[in-house]
């Protein structure tokens, strides 16, 4: 799949707020653990942009521990 071409601000802003974001751990694309989720808004026009999952310490000790399987010592 490629990268989507936009012909303006108004149409990416439009492409990233429908999409459903995910956090990238361990090569995988997943929803947070505890499932928050957070609006982004644009601090030119306090539009929002888009809606991220909001990682916590468990998203963040399975970050770490995939980069230390992918990376070993």
């Amino acid at each position: 799949m490629g990268q989507p071409n936009f012909a303006d601000a108004a149409e990416l802003t439009a492409y990233t707020r429908e999409r459903q974001w995910s956090l990238l751990l361990g090569g995988e694309l997943k929803p947070a653990a505890a499932g928050r989720r957070f609006d982004d808004v644009s601090p030119v026009t306090g539009e929002l942009i888009a809606e991220v999952p909001v990682a916590d310490a468990s998203d963040v000790d399975a970050a770490v521990t995939a980069g230390l399987h992918a990376f070993p010592a």
